[in-house]
């Protein structure tokens, strides 16, 4: 039987490669690099978000260095998209935390309702009703379709980004692509294995670039440590 896990790891590296020193290994930009650059409040969020862009410049390194079969390189696209649209998600959410917005929200729930009986009125059936509610504390999970209309929508003043020169059109198509379902369908076309090509992943590379570098989200000074999007 032909040992293909074998033939595989020969695929991506040679003899020589196994035999790297730890001294010649290349390793991603520290995760303090990461903290320093990002403006974001909470320290939990600031620390998630650097250890998914450690991992976003691995994936692009490997993407970058190895010849990987077609199937493999396309589904490393896909987590590629995924992990940049969680950054993204978690730097909005922090950013209109820090704005006021609270998930902690308060909704009146009915326990009764009481009617009255009913008698015509203009040549209508009509009733009085009333109800007993209390007052309920909730937490609201904001979702990313409703983070990229309140920051995007001019209207939403307070958390509106302005200057950012990304459209919500542009953060929606990511959206999408985040959300597919990656199970192909009847339309062969429509599956990820066909989506998630090199074309996206530029694509998603240059939004998060200008969104990771934007003034309200990065610290100055502190742009370079974006480079590799770039390249």
């Amino acid at each position: 039987m032909v040992n293909r896990y074998k033939e595989f790891k020969d695929s991506l590296h040679n003899e020589e490669d196994i035999q790297l020193s730890w001294k010649n290994r290349v390793y991603p930009n520290p995760i303090d690099e990461y903290r320093h650059a990002l403006k974001i409040d909470e320290v939990d969020i600031r620390s998630e978000v650097g250890y998914n862009l450690q991992y976003l410049e691995f994936m692009d390194a490997l993407l970058d260095s190895f010849y990987l079969h077609n199937v493999v390189r396309q589904q490393t696209i896909k987590y590629f998209v995924i992990n940049a649209a969680s950054v993204i998600e978690a730097i909005l959410f922090d950013y209109i935390k820090g704005k006021g917005w609270s998930e902690n929200q308060q909704t009146w729930i009915t326990d009764n309702t009481f009617n009255s009986n009913s008698k015509k009125q203009d040549g209508q059936e009509k009733r009085i009703s009333s109800s007993i509610q209390h007052l309920e504390e909730t937490r609201h999970r904001i979702s990313f379709a409703e983070l990229i209309d309140m920051t995007c929508n001019p209207k939403s003043k307070k958390y509106y980004v302005h200057g950012i020169g990304i459209t919500k059109q542009d953060f929606n198509n990511l959206r999408s692509l985040r959300n597919m379902v990656h199970l192909a369908g009847e339309v062969p076309s429509k599956s990820s294995f066909h989506t998630f090509n090199d074309n996206k992943l530029n694509e998603c590379k240059t939004l998060l670039h200008k969104f990771l570098v934007f003034k309200k989200f990065c610290n100055e000074g502190h742009e370079d440590v974006y480079n590799w999007l770039t390249k």
